[in-house]
Order: C-alpha cells, then structure tokens, then sequence
C-alpha cells in the first residue's frame, strides 16, 4: 500500500473518530530490524504541537516493542498535553508498544490484534567490562 492510500485511511479514521490520529509504526516484517526509540521523540512531539484544537487524540501502535523508556517517555508527554489518549492496535504491540498503549485512557484493538508479551529491559553499562 502507498503512502497515498494510507493517507487515505488515516483520514477516514480521523473522521470516523472525531479526533486528530498520530501514527506510531515501525517495521514488523523478517530481517528488518526496527524499533520504538529516541530519535522518534523530537517528530512525536511536533506531531503533538501541530494539533492545536483538541483536548484527545487516537494514536494508531503498530509494532514489536523497543526502548521501554522512550515508550514511558511519548506516553507521558501525551497524557500532559491531552485529557483522553485512545491507542488503536490493528495488529500488533508487543514489549514496549504494550507499556506505551497501557497508559492510554482506552485501548481499541482490532479482534484479531494482541498485545504483549512485556519483557522490559535496561542496557546498563560497565566499565571494567565493556558492557
């Protein structure tokens, strides 16, 4: 699907719902390794800063998990700015997508979507190891 047709889609969910959409996705196809990180922080907040006439807002998670901290991180900037924060899970959020869709007021999942498993887990480095 182009990004045309997406597009598309997102507007009809925006009108269906009544509400602005911010859409989180990451890759969950074989071999292409991606995750929710930090460097999606700065869009997801200009993403927040451009709706500027509602109190709610839907955000559409699809993937398998990444940086729990940058998922605690995205969900706390939305529950500051927003009074209702919905989370739509047409497939999939697993590990750090499930923490950040926990926090919502409300989690719209398609009947064939999941949630899970949460596995999180800090990298901590040692100096004497390298690690």
């Amino acid at each position: 699907m182009n990004l045309i047709e997406r597009r598309k889609i997102y507007q009809a969910i925006e009108d269906y719902r009544k509400r602005p959409l911010i859409v989180y996705t990451t890759s969950t196809r074989e071999g292409i390794h991606a995750r929710m990180g930090s460097d999606a922080v700065r869009e997801f907040i200009d993403q927040i800063d451009s709706i500027s006439d509602s109190n709610e807002v839907d955000i559409l998670v699809h993937s398998t998990g990444g940086d729990g901290l940058t998922a605690w991180k995205l969900m706390s900037i939305l529950r500051e700015r927003f009074d209702k924060v919905y989370v739509l899970v047409p497939y999939v959020a697993f590990s750090a997508a499930t923490l950040f869709a926990l926090g919502a007021n409300e989690i719209v999942m398609h009947p064939h979507s999941s949630l899970g498993p949460i596995d999180p887990q800090l990298t901590v480095f040692q100096p004497d190891t390298g690690f």
